[in-house]
């Protein structure tokens, strides 16, 4: 995909790359169903395209994608964690318990939808900052507030945890 697009003069898309990999690569191909809908979440593959971008996009031209705003938030824990911790993300009795005492969340409907729950609110806040974020860089920002010593660090506490591989 990224010799295709150099060679046809369109600049490199990070989107095509993402959208590729899905198709090709059983390994990305991350879709949630939830309430009869397909979401597509692709973080393995929307990590790599960040990845490719950020540590070979100012050397390498194949990878100076000129759409990473068009990429989602991820939607695993640590995201979900932060924006929980910022009052973004709100959830039901039962799973906020479940979360909050530590138990493994099992793979199934309440999993999927906290990971599509996740992805829509750094929707809401890159939308609520009127384009001065993408949805990625809401995320990758909120991420970083989790690491040891920043201020959302102790919402890592009450961070899911689900017994799977696939993404």
């Amino acid at each position: 995909v990224v010799e295709e697009t150099q060679a046809g003069g369109r600049p490199p898309s990070a989107v095509s790359l993402v959208q590729e990999l899905v198709d090709m690569l059983p390994g990305f191909q991350d879709v949630v169903l939830y309430d009869g809908v397909q979401l597509p979440l692709a973080r393995k593959a929307q990590a790599l395209a960040l990845t490719l971008a950020h540590a070979l996009g100012e050397r390498d031209k194949r990878f100076a994608f000129t759409d990473l705003a068009d990429l989602t938030a991820d939607s695993g824990p640590y995201l979900t964690a932060a924006l929980r911790a910022r009052g973004v993300l709100r959830l039901s009795g039962d799973l906020a318990t479940t979360l909050d005492s530590h138990q493994d969340l099992p793979a199934g409907p309440h999993e999927r939808a906290l990971r599509a729950a996740t992805v829509a609110a750094a929707d809401g806040v890159a939308a609520a900052a009127g384009g001065a974020l993408s949805a990625w860089e809401v995320g990758a920002y909120l991420e970083c507030l989790t690491e040891e010593g920043q201020e959302l660090h102790d919402s890592l506490a009450s961070m899911y945890r689900t017994k799977c591989t696939a993404y």
